[in-house]
């Protein structure tokens, strides 16, 4: 059975249904602004359909090793400029591609992964170090990791702030966290405006929004790695993948998403440039941000 909820950033219960005509269950908090489904499966139920055979065998042919390399490069050049190498820990690794990109890159790399498939496939075909399960439960020592990422995990968990206070824990004084997530600004904005058309999206066979259980914008991210005790926080239009590894884009096809993406993109980043910061319109964001050192609460994030 769905079960209500109430804002996992600020603990409110008062919220708005942004698309009442088709999907009443996402809404947002009326104090904080965070985008959230409500109601919702059970946590037991989440799990099963993030394991299922059908979703591992769609993200190993497509997301994890075609669609994503690119964007794993250039992410972990980011993080090499943020921080030393070190202990890496990817939370939600799949099978493993940006890991085995880290450790050849000389970093000492773990990984946590609900998924069995995919855990096994990491540690018996990549050779990775990977505990099958959440993180809480990996029993990872405290102030261990050098950097710890979440390649479009946060906005799939059942309680992100809880996660977030885990990896807080699992890193080291002054350690990085990245996490690449779905821009609820964005989302919000083309669902309303294919709303406003007409629906030709679904003329179109297209599916351009995706809302997961909670849904961050840059305000609302923020927020959260506040509430959890990170410093240095800074949030970025994100690349794209290329094509169109989810079968979102209709009749465009994978070159035609390709192209779409990298106008997008480049508006967005346009946009982000000429206001100084202040404005992503992008669909993803990359977002950076510190553990404080020696509980000063001071860190720095280059560009």
């Amino acid at each position: 059975m769905p079960e209500n909820i109430d804002c996992n950033l600020c603990g409110g219960n008062k919220t708005k249904t942004l698309f009442p005509r088709v999907d009443s269950y996402i809404v947002q908090c009326k104090e904080c602004g965070l985008v959230y489904q409500n109601p919702r499966l059970p946590e037991e139920e989440i799990l099963k359909q993030i394991i299922s055979d059908g979703i591992e065998v769609q993200h190993k042919k497509t997301v994890w090793y075609d669609s994503k390399i690119k964007l794993f490069k250039k992410n972990l050049k980011r993080i090499e400029r943020h921080s030393p190498r070190g202990k890496l820990l990817d939370v939600g690794c799949g099978y493993g591609t940006f890991l085995k990109m880290a450790e050849d890159s000389g970093w000492q790399v773990q990984g946590v992964e609900v998924s069995t498939s995919a855990s096994n496939y990491a540690k018996d075909k990549l050779g990775l170090n990977i505990f099958k399960g959440v993180l809480k439960g990996a029993g990872f020592p405290d102030n261990y990791f050098d950097a710890v990422t979440l390649w479009g995990v946060l906005g799939t968990l059942y309680n992100p702030t809880e996660e977030l206070k885990q990896v807080k824990k699992v890193l080291k004084e002054g350690g990085l966290i990245a996490l690449r997530l779905n821009n609820a600004v964005f989302h919000i904005s083309i669902h309303r405006f294919f709303r406003y058309l007409g629906n030709p999206d679904k003329k179109l066979n297209l599916k351009p929004t995706i809302f997961h259980l909670y849904s961050f914008s840059p305000k609302t991210i923020r927020k959260i790695l506040e509430k959890t005790g990170f410093v240095a926080i800074k949030v970025i239009p994100s690349e794209l993948t290329e094509g169109d590894p989810y079968s979102t884009g209709g009749v465009f096809g994978q070159s035609g998403m390709t192209v779409i993406k990298k106008i997008i993109f480049s508006l967005s980043r346009l946009i982000f440039y000429l206001t100084g910061g202040s404005l992503i319109l992008a669909p993803s964001i990359l977002v950076f941000a510190k553990k404080p050192s020696n509980g000063s609460g001071k860190g720095h994030v280059k560009n």
